[in-house]
């Protein structure tokens, strides 16, 4: 938890113990309670944050979709997104800021013909101003022989 999770709670926990005590000190931490860290509220919610595309013969292009909505009150900005390898390509363009309470989704393809054979976990990261900062998203499965 955070300092300001942390401070919310001693003085919810401790509200009527203030009340009693002191008159002042009830209006000072109204405000610390209130002007806290903005970033805690910024947040995007994943449909899934994982894509299972089970088995695919070497050589096809898996496309994945990640679907999110921005659940928070504030634009939250999409600083940067990276990628595993050369072998994930962003198939749609992303906005750089995403308004309140909108969806979108995040699209991407996959080349199996450059990576090899077996089990695959390839990670595409997301790094935003809210909180959490860093998202990870997932395709896994199996490449197979043509």
């Amino acid at each position: 938890m955070s300092l300001w999770g942390n401070i919310k709670m001693f003085y919810l926990n401790n509200l009527n113990r203030f009340m009693t005590k002191s008159k002042l000190l009830l209006p000072l931490l109204s405000i610390l309670f209130l002007n806290c860290n903005q970033n805690n509220m910024l947040q995007l919610d994943f449909v899934n944050k994982t894509y299972d595309f089970k088995y695919s013969k070497q050589g096809e292009i898996i496309t994945a979709k990640f679907e999110y909505k921005n659940t928070s009150r504030d634009t939250i900005t999409i600083e940067n997104i990276s990628v595993e390898c050369d072998c994930i390509s962003l198939n749609n363009r992303i906005p750089q800021k995403i308004s309140p309470q909108s969806t979108d989704s995040i699209i991407v393809g996959f080349n199996t013909k450059a990576t090899h054979l077996g089990k695959q976990i390839k990670n595409i990261t997301l790094r935003t101003n809210g909180n959490p900062r860093i998202y990870s998203l997932k395709i896994i499965g199996e490449i197979i022989p043509k």
